[in-house]
This record gives C-alpha cells, structure tokens and sequence, in this order.
C-alpha cells in the first residue's frame, strides 16, 4: 500500500500501543509462551464472557494503567507527533469497571504528549470520515469505521488473521509518514 494523504491518524490502545495479551496472562495466569489466536480471548481459554469480563474488572485499575506498552507503537505514535501530525487516541474501555481511569493514567506515563488528545467509546465509528484514519488490531472496527467514511488500517496481530488485509507496524510506519 502506498502512502495516503490524511487530517488525523487514531490510535487504539489494546493490542496496538498496549500489550493487551501480556495483560491477559497475568490476569488469568497464563503461560508465558501464550498467544491469542482469536480476538475473543474469553473462548479460547474456556470461560464465559460474563466470567471473563468479570475477573478483568476484579483485577482493577492498575492491570490498565500498568500495562506493558507495544514499543513499535508508542514509537510510531511520538514520530508522527514530530512529523507534526494530528495524532489521538481511541479506545473503548471496558464497561463497568476502572479501565476507563486506568488507560487514562497509562496515556499520561506513556504518551504524555497525547494527554487531552483521547476519546474513550464503544462507538469509534462515530468519529470516522474522510481523511481520518485509525490503526486498530480489531477488525469490526476497521469495517464499521470504513462503512462510516474513514480509513482503517488493521494491525497485523496472531488473530487479526480474521479480518483480512492486515500490517505490521513497518508497513503502518510507511503509509503514514
């Protein structure tokens, strides 16, 4: 893919700028070696979404603010910063619980720069139109952003085999600077 012209480029946090799957081994101690196949993370370690969900809450804030970030992205994220670059964060938190809080505190270590320049929904598409783009590894919001005008590119992950066309953050860092 070449490189596109663009207003604003959306970062989504889990899984592209944090290690969600790191998170999810600690929290339901997992081996160290492993690696999500599918995005619904809940099935393939046998338990419920209701179970799942709720032992993620019991963990708490500090599982979201703490989380290890993805270096290949918050590198790309701060290049695009000084290549002056309108740059944000979307993320949707998860219901009922201090994600919300916690990836806030995890933007304000981490990508300080970005302090003030999140949106935290469950509708991203929302905020989709031309000219805006969003790197997310979920490969429904890459459709419903598409579907709603924008442009959306997935990050290639061990489950975004799912989705179709995906990139790997040298691919992302080409089309977007």
């Amino acid at each position: 893919m070449e490189k596109l012209d663009y207003d604003i480029v959306f970062f989504d946090m889990d899984g592209v700028l944090t290690d969600i799957i790191h998170c999810f081994k600690q929290v339901f101690n997992l081996p160290k070696d492993w690696k999500s196949t599918t995005y619904y993370v809940e099935s393939q370690i046998g338990m419920t979404w209701e179970d799942f969900h709720q032992k993620l809450f019991e963990a708490g804030e500090d599982i979201w603010s703490n989380m290890k970030p993805i270096k290949k992205g918050v590198d790309l994220v701060k290049d695009l910063l000084k290549a002056e670059k309108q740059v944000f964060i979307l993320s949707s938190p998860m219901e009922g619980s201090l994600s919300a809080s916690g990836k806030i505190k995890w933007i304000k270590k981490y990508t300080p720069e970005l302090e003030g320049k999140y949106v935290l929904t469950h509708n991203k598409e929302l905020l989709a139109a031309p000219g805006r783009i969003i790197v997310d590894d979920y490969g429904e919001h890459i459709w419903k952003w598409e579907k709603a005008g924008g442009k959306g590119l997935l990050l290639r992950t061990s489950y975004s085999h799912e989705y179709g066309e995906d990139y790997t953050f040298e691919e992302i860092r080409k089309i977007l600077l």
